[in-house]
């Protein structure tokens, strides 16, 4: 078996980058788009472990954490997922109740080996991680690079209205 990871944030490109990375080593991903959507998800279905930002909109990932631990009748791993990895902020998350802090962008050999840590403590064994094709990195590259073009486009125009709103969309 492969396991099943929950991945939370609010950046559609983090959605699915995240699920890319898991899915071409035998995972199962799934999403949700802030922690409100992530406490359903985990007490509907307790996932092997979750991935969470913890700076989104409607709940953050620390008060997340803190109600999957308090209403979740069993012990899911929950990893910080942070552009903030400040160590008092890195304590914080884990006074939260998150097992371990990944920080962003994500370093993908640290990364692979906290969801294979996870997932082989969780039963899902070494083969959780085996390497398979990824289908749609072309897409996801060519959306990336379409969005650069965005930006440099955006970034060109005397106002700064455009490039704000681009890079709105790029978070």
């Amino acid at each position: 078996r492969g396991g099943r990871v929950l991945v939370v944030d609010d950046s559609p490109h983090n959605l699915k980058l995240g699920p890319m990375y898991l899915e071409r080593r035998g995972v199962t991903a799934e999403t949700a788009a802030n922690g409100r959507e992530a406490l359903e998800a985990v007490l509907a279905n307790p996932p092997d472990l979750v991935l969470m930002d913890m700076h989104m909109p409607v709940m953050g990932g620390e008060e997340a954490t803190r109600r999957i631990r308090a209403e979740c009748p069993q012990h899911v791993p929950v990893v910080a997922l942070t552009a903030d990895v400040v160590a008092d902020h890195a304590s914080q998350h884990r006074a939260a109740g998150c097992d371990d802090v990944l920080a962003k962008p994500i370093d993908q050999g640290r990364f692979e080996a906290v969801v294979l840590r996870f997932l082989a403590a969780g039963g899902a064994g070494d083969e959780a991680i085996g390497r398979r094709p990824l289908g749609d990195r072309r897409a996801f590259i060519d959306s990336l690079e379409e969005r650069l073009r965005e930006l440099q486009s955006a970034a060109e125009c005397q106002d700064g209205e455009p490039l704000r709103a681009a890079l709105a969309a790029v978070e």
